[in-house]
């Protein structure tokens, strides 16, 4: 029996975008489809618990479209007492 491999660090982190990626499909699917019924999402989905509306399934995710992500933008700048020295 073979032994198994270690993860290196690049196959670790492409689980993990991997991960994101279908987190962020399934919030999105959830807020559209929560929208159109005039709810919360966390309602929504307890609704999907109680078997009101049909789960999100693995070809719902498919079908969503690359969802963008925000990206934050952090500028540091030296403080004015700082760049009077310099």
């Amino acid at each position: 029996m073979p032994t198994p491999k270690t993860p290196t660090k690049r196959s670790i982190a492409a689980k993990k975008h991997a991960e994101e990626r279908k987190q962020r499909k399934l919030h999105v699917i959830a807020e559209r489809r929560a929208a159109a019924q005039g709810m919360t999402k966390k309602e929504f989905i307890a609704e999907i618990v109680k078997g009101k509306f049909r789960p999100i399934t693995a070809e719902d995710l498919e079908a969503e479209p690359e969802v963008e992500v925000e990206v934050e933008v952090v500028v540091e700048t030296k403080a004015p007492e700082l760049a009077e020295k310099e």
